[in-house]
Order: structure tokens, then C-alpha cells, then sequence
């Protein structure tokens, strides 16, 4: 498509840079053939099932972490332009939803240190110390490698930041309620026993993030994933901003743990295991 709109349309200045494009077409391929080898189970020769297991959960954590920063980075500075903020939190509700469509069989879908800890805390995605610990590691490097890559594309770098200190403790609620919604819904519909067959998780994900993402952005500039936000931080905040780093830690994983006395409570249905 992209050669065909280029020899119609384009000039001989114009061709000459047809090469990149095909060239970064057909890399992307290969790197997604690559990802799907990698995140979904094979049968490896000497590799044993479990540490197989293991690697595709941690690599789709940080691909799904990197894939989600990037387009935080890049459409949440539109926020405040007009005609464009409800797009843009629509836009990473849907990076959201295709993320936990594609890699839900490999690791879950975290993809935020939040709803890892209540995943473990419920014993939904069995793993010890070391596992949380490797979940965190993916997901805090893929978002690193996503704030950078933005980067090259942006003049004006983006990172939540609390606009007044007198606004912490606002941030600090609302942070923590919307932490306790997004790990009950990914409780509820995506892994607990009675919900186990539904077509419907990624969009319930997407959208919560995207109804969250609207309500904080006044508040904590929608951090709503501690990952994501120290990634943003770590590349393009000022020291003033990583005052407010703990806002984005604190707050998700007290509600991450609420939600998890709550799903324990209220649930009807044990919770579906699922092996990272």
C-alpha cells in the first residue's frame, strides 16, 4: 500500500525514501513473528517448561509495558488541547485493551506493578518473591525503554507530576481508588472462575483505564500504573517531579491490596489460577 501511494503520488525526492519505510515494515515483522515465538507455548529443546514459562511471562511484560509508555508519552500531552483530550485517553484505554488481548496467556496482562501485587496477594498468579520481583524489573525497564523511545518524537516530554503540594493528598486518593477499580476488574473479569470464558476482559480493562485516565488527569495527570509513571519520571521528570514519585507507588499498591480483601469478600467464585 505505502509503495503504491508513493509511486502515484510521490516525487523522485519522495521515492528515495521509500526504503525506510519498507525497511521498518518488514523488521516489524520479523519482530512480531520473534514475539509470538516467544510469548506463546512451544516446545523448547533444553529449556524445561517452567523456565520457558517464566521468560514469555517477564518478556511480555516488558514489551506490554513498553508498548502502553510509548503511547502515554505521545497522546497525553494532547490532553489539554482542545478537541483532543477524551482521544487521547480513549487512545491508551485501547493500547491497553490490545495488551491484554494479546498477551493475556502469556503473563497475565499486568502490566502495572499494582495489579501484579494483587494478583500474588489473591494467588491468582502463583510466584514467589523472585517472580514479583521479575515482574516489576519487565515492567519498570519496559517503561524506561518506552519514555525513551517517545522521545524521539516529542519536543515536549511528558511525566505525572502533582501540579501543588497541597494537591498531594488528593492525588494520593484518587490514585488509590482508581488502583482498587482497575485490580477488580482485572479480579473479576479476567481471572476469576465465573468470568472465565468471557470475550469481553480486554474491553472492560481498556475502558477502565480510559474513565480513569479522564477523572485523575486534573488530580495525579493520570498515573494509574506506578511502572509507567517511574518510567516517565526516570527519563523526563525533574527533580521536583520525582518528589512526587511515591504518590504513584504509595496509593496503587494500598489499593491493590483493598481490592484483594474486597475480591476475597465479595467474590462468589474462587479465583482462576493462573501459572506465570
Amino acid at each position: 500500500l505505502t509503495t503504491g501511494l508513493m509511486a502515484r503520488n510521490g516525487d523522485s525526492a519522495v521515492l528515495d525514501k521509500l526504503w525506510l519505510y519498507l525497511l521498518a515494515q518488514f523488521s516489524g515483522s520479523f519482530a512480531a513473528a520473534a514475539l509470538m515465538y516467544i510469548c506463546y507455548e512451544q516446545d523448547v529443546d533444553g529449556v524445561s517448561a517452567l523456565n520457558f514459562n517464566a521468560i514469555r511471562a517477564v518478556v511480555a511484560e516488558f514489551v506490554g509495558t513498553y508498548w502502553i509508555t510509548v503511547t502515554s508519552a505521545l497522546v497525553l500531552p494532547l490532553a489539554t488541547v482542545s478537541n483532543f483530550g477524551l482521544v487521547s485517553f480513549l487512545a491508551v484505554g485501547a493500547i491497553y485493551l490490545v495488551t491484554a488481548a494479546q498477551f493475556r496467556g502469556a503473563s497475565g496482562a499486568h502490566f502495572n506493578p499494582a495489579v501484579t501485587v494483587v494478583m500474588v496477594a489473591t494467588n491468582v498468579t502463583p510466584m514467589g518473591f523472585a517472580g514479583l520481583l521479575s515482574y516489576f524489573f519487565a515492567q519498570i525497564l519496559g517503561a524506561i525503554g518506552g519514555a525513551l523511545t517517545a522521545n524521539v518524537f516529542v519536543t515536549d516530554p511528558y511525566a505525572p507530576w502533582v501540579s501543588d503540594n497541597d494537591d498531594t493528598f488528593s492525588a494520593i486518593v484518587i490514585e488509590f481508588i482508581a488502583a482498587i477499580v482497575i485490580c477488580s476488574v482485572f479480579l473479576n473479569v479476567m481471572h476469576s472462575k465465573a468470568q472465565r470464558c468471557n470475550t469481553f476482559f480486554s474491553w472492560a480493562v481498556g475502558f477502565t483505564y480510559a474513565a480513569f485516565g479522564v477523572v485523575s488527569w486534573g488530580v495525579s495527570m493520570s498515573g494509574l500504573n506506578s511502572a509507567v509513571a517511574t518510567g516517565l519520571v526516570v527519563v523526563n521528570g525533574t527533580s521536583a517531579v520525582a518528589d512526587d514519585l511515591f504518590v504513584y507507588w504509595l496509593a496503587p499498591l494500598l489499593g491493590a491490596l483493598l481490592a484483594a480483601g474486597i475480591f476475597f469478600v465479595t467474590s462468589s467464585a474462587s479465583p482462576a489460577r493462573v501459572e506465570a
